[in-house]
């Protein structure tokens, strides 16, 4: 049975164990230091909303909407309305959110929640 050369490795096995090449000690990089922190994701949305990182972030996308809803020009009783869900809650940016009054941001999930439903209504006639 031959033996696998170092060539036939995928490149992942290479990068992943530079220390195990033949060739390791010519390599002229080192292993990149762990990262500082790790992003523990929280327990539950309602958690994340607590957060400081959510804090940060709304504060953020209501300053860049220039302090008003988006839908209308009202001022007061805003709130931030994700415009689409990261894979991983708190790895979103500014450019996922957007500002809404709660009037609007009422209307919008309702809008929102009734596409779902339809859709899932869609899929079950299939």
């Amino acid at each position: 049975m031959p033996s696998r050369s170092w060539q036939s490795r995928s490149a992942e096995q290479l990068t992943l164990f530079p220390e195990r090449l033949p060739f390791a000690s010519a390599l002229p990089f080192e292993r990149p230091p762990a990262p500082a922190f790790v992003l523990q994701p929280p327990a539950s949305y309602a958690e994340y909303l607590k957060s400081e990182r959510w804090a940060e972030l709304s504060a953020e996308r209501i300053r860049i909407d220039g302090f008003q809803c988006r839908a209308c020009p009202r001022t007061e009783s805003l709130q931030v309305h994700h415009r689409r869900y990261p894979a991983l809650l708190g790895t979103e940016t500014v450019d996922d959110l957007t500002t809404f009054c709660s009037g609007c941001h009422v209307v919008i999930e309702w809008f929102r929640l009734r596409d779902r439903r339809s859709r899932m209504a869609a899929q079950r006639r299939k």
